[in-house]
């Protein structure tokens, strides 16, 4: 994405930075309690290593979030075909209030995202 700009942020709620300094001490606690001492220079390891292995996983999980969302798609689309099957039967021919489908398909969708919502 050379030089291409983006629009200012809009108003939200929520502190991000605030979420991730909570994160951030959470994750001290565990390192405190797994390791007994808080992460220090010159403590044996090579911190280069080790980031490079964390990056590894993140990439990892990364990959794993954009498969569960892309097979949450197919879901939904998937609804959205038996939907339309089921009302060109219901509605005893080849038409139907189109309408009435995108209605169903909206209630549907909701209801899958709802039982296994993304993220």
């Amino acid at each position: 994405m050379p030089n291409t700009k983006q629009p200012l942020p809009t108003t939200s709620v929520g502190d991000i930075c605030a979420l991730v300094i909570a994160d951030m001490e959470e994750r001290r606690r565990m390192g405190i309690a797994k390791f007994g001492t808080p992460l220090q220079p010159h403590n044996g390891r090579d911190a280069r290593r080790d980031l490079y292995q964390e990056l590894l996983d993140a990439v990892f999980y990364e990959r794993q979030d954009l498969e569960e969302r892309r097979l949450e798609r197919e879901q939904v689309a998937d609804a959205d075909i038996i939907i339309c099957g089921l009302l060109v039967e219901i509605e005893g021919g080849d038409t139907f209030d189109r309408d009435m489908v995108a209605r169903w398909i909206d209630a549907t969708r909701e209801t899958i995202l709802a039982i296994d919502p993304p993220g």
